[in-house]
């Protein structure tokens, strides 16, 4: 699918839990989402958080 993006441990501001986490360009938000449901996996959209 040719999508940009990086997995990295959610960020201690966000979350104490262990957890993974899809760093990428809003312009491919639409096509992650499309692929993470299609795959049934449950996520959870954080947007804007900047490091």
């Amino acid at each position: 699918m040719n999508l940009k993006c990086l997995i990295i441990p959610v960020p201690r501001s966000i979350s104490s839990q262990c957890g993974m986490c899809i760093e990428t360009k809003k312009s491919n938000e639409v096509d992650i989402d499309t692929t993470l449901e299609e795959l049934n996996i449950a996520f959870k959209k954080c947007s804007g958080y900047s490091k």
